[in-house]
C-alpha cells in the first residue's frame, strides 16, 4: 500500500519539542542562563543569515568550557 499523506509536526502542537538548551543543562551541566546570550541573541542573526555560525560560535564555547 503506498504513502498517501504524510504527517509533519512543525509547530510542536501534537509532539512537545524538547529545547537543546535542556539538553546540554542536563548532559553538560550548561545552564540556560549561560546560553541565554548566544540562543537569544546572535543565533537569530545567524538563522536568517545575518552573522555566520562559525564565526559566532567559538567564543561561546570557550565560555562554555565546551570540550
Amino acid at each position: 500500500m503506498a504513502i498517501k499523506a504524510l504527517l509533519l509536526d512543525a509547530d510542536g502542537v501534537v509532539i512537545f519539542p524538547w529545547r537543546f538548551a535542556q539538553y546540554l543543562a542536563r548532559e553538560h551541566g550548561i545552564t540556560p542562563a549561560q546560553t541565554r546570550g548566544f540562543f537569544g541573541g546572535v543565533f537569530l542573526d545567524c538563522l536568517v543569515g545575518r552573522a555566520d555560525l562559525k564565526e559566532e560560535l567559538p567564543p561561546f564555547l570557550a565560555q562554555w568550557n565546551w570540550p
